[in-house]
C-alpha cells in the first residue's frame, strides 16, 4: 500500500453529515474524496455553498459522468493528487434567490431563501395537471424576455446540460463554456427552443397574477418550494465554482464521459465503395 495513502488514512478523523455542514467553514480542508455516483458528488458540493476545496471523484454509481477516476486506481490517483500538479476542471454553479410577495403586495426578499446548485434550477407545474405560466425576465432592469407556458423551464449550468436539460432536449455544453442553458419542459409552442445565454446574464422567473396555478421550484432535484402568485426566482452564476481533478485533461475527460455514458455518436462505419476492374 502506498505510504502516502496510508498516512492520509491515518489522518482521517471525522465524517461529516448534512447537519454538520455549517462547521466546514472553519475547517482547513485540502481536498474532498468522493466515492459514489454523480448524485454523491452533487451532495458533497451542497455541503459547501460558498468556497469549496477541489474534488477527486471515484465512480461507484450507475453512470459516473462527473467521476473520471476508477476505484481500482485509488492509491495511484491519491498519490498523484498529493505529489503532482494535476489538472483540474472548473465547473460553475448557480445562485438562486427566492423573493416572495408580502401581505402589502410588495416584494420582500427572504435572505434565508438562498440556494446554490451544481446542475440546474427547475420551475415547473408540480402536482397540478394544467400547464404552468411564468414570466421570464433578464437583467437588473427586469426586461421581459417571454412567457413560459408548458410543464416548466430548466436553467442549467454547462455541467447540468447533460442532466435534466439533456432529457428535455437541451444542448450539451462543455463545462468550461461560460454560459447557462435555458430549456423549456414540454412547451405549448412549436418555436420555443432551448437557448444558451452568457454567464453574466441575470435571469428572473415570476408567477404572474393571471396564472391559473402556483408553480414549484427545485434545486438539483432537492428542496422543492412552492411559488405563489407574485413570487419570483432570481438566477445568476455563483461566484463559487467547483474545482475537480481530471484524469487525462478537462476536454479529454469530457469527451470520454459523453461517449461512455451516452454512447455519443455511436454508429457502424459506412463501408467503402467496392472497387471493380474491367479487362
Amino acid at each position: 500500500e502506498s505510504p502516502v495513502v496510508t498516512d492520509l488514512g491515518n489522518n482521517i478523523v471525522d465524517n461529516m453529515t448534512p447537519k454538520d455542514s455549517a462547521k466546514l467553514k472553519d475547517e482547513a480542508i485540502d481536498f474532498i474524496i468522493c466515492l459514489g455516483g454523480d448524485g454523491t458528488l452533487i451532495w458533497a458540493c451542497s455541503l459547501f455553498p460558498e468556497g469549496i476545496p477541489p474534488i477527486v471523484s471515484f465512480k461507484m454509481g450507475s453512470l459516473g459522468f462527473l467521476s473520471p477516476f476508477s476505484l481500482e486506481t485509488f492509491e495511484k490517483t491519491l498519490d498523484d493528487v498529493l505529489t503532482t500538479d494535476m489538472e483540474t476542471t472548473i465547473r460553475s454553479r448557480l445562485e438562486i434567490r427566492i423573493e416572495r410577495k408580502n401581505e402589502k403586495g410588495s416584494v420582500e426578499e427572504y435572505s434565508t431563501e438562498v440556494f446554490t446548485c451544481l446542475n440546474e434550477v427547475v420551475v415547473d407545474r408540480g402536482p397540478y395537471q394544467s400547464m404552468v405560466q411564468l414570466n421570464l425576465y433578464s437583467g437588473a432592469k427586469k426586461e421581459m424576455i417571454t412567457v413560459v407556458q408548458g410543464d416548466g423551464i430548466i436553467v442549467a449550468t454547462p455541467t447540468g446540460s447533460t442532466a435534466y436539460s439533456l432529457a428535455a432536449g437541451g444542448s450539451i455544453i462543455h463545462p468550461a463554456t461560460p454560459g447557462m442553458v435555458v430549456t423549456p419542459i414540454a412547451p405549448h409552442s412549436l418555436s420555443f427552443r432551448p437557448i444558451v445565454v452568457a454567464d453574466s446574464t441575470f435571469l428572473m422567473l415570476e408567477v404572474p397574477d393571471r396564472a391559473r396555478n402556483s408553480a414549484f421550484v427545485s434545486f438539483d432535484g432537492q428542496h422543492q418550494k412552492e411559488l405563489k402568485h407574485g413570487d419570483r426566482v432570481r438566477i445568476m452564476v455563483s461566484e463559487y465554482p467547483v474545482s475537480a481533478y481530471c484524469e487525462q485533461g478537462e476536454t479529454a475527460d469530457w469527451f470520454n464521459s459523453i461517449k461512455a455514458s451516452f454512447l455519443w455518436n455511436e454508429r457502424t462505419l459506412q463501408r467503402a465503395h467496392s472497387m471493380t476492374t474491367t479487362g
